[in-house]
């Protein structure tokens, strides 16, 4: 079980980066250019925060239930805070999703809040731009010190 969900989490990622990069993109250009915030510009918006969600999901049932590795870091949390990998996989790596989901969540709703469309552009491009910028840095890529292959295949 444990493999199966790690390779959905790898996928998933794909799925976050691209949904990230397309919100980003539509509401930069509505900011940029003005008009109305369009249907595409929702749909991004929605897509980035199921993704986001589905990602953390993916992760929290990695982390507390089916990695092989957490419990025994979590019965000595001092000595596995000493391990710089534990500090990338038990800290910093689901720290970064988790704020990465909060970005693409905060970005729907202040953008819906927002009074004006110039302001709903503006609200969702600095979210989902940060939300871009915060899911590449999660990712493991293969040429890090952490990294993992781009798939799991």
């Amino acid at each position: 079980m444990y493999t199966v969900v790690l390779a959905l989490h790898s996928l998933v990622r794909w799925a976050v980066l691209a949904s990230a990069l397309f919100a980003a993109a539509v509401s930069w250009r509505g900011w940029l250019g003005g008009g109305p915030v369009t249907r595409r510009a929702r749909l991004g918006g929605v897509a980035l925060v199921a993704s986001a969600d589905t990602q953390v999901l993916l992760g929290l049932l990695l982390y507390f239930f089916l990695s092989p590795f957490t419990p025994a870091r979590l019965a000595d949390p001092v000595r596995a805070l000493s391990e710089p990998g534990f500090r990338y996989w038990g800290i910093s790596h689901p720290l970064t999703g988790l704020l990465v989901a909060a970005a693409a969540h905060a970005g729907s709703v202040l953008s819906r809040r927002a009074p004006d469309d110039a302001s709903r552009h503006r609200r969702a491009a600095i979210a989902y731009g940060l939300a871009l910028l915060l899911a590449a840095a999660a990712v493991p890529w293969p040429f890090g010190h952490y990294g993992r292959p781009l798939w799991p295949f």
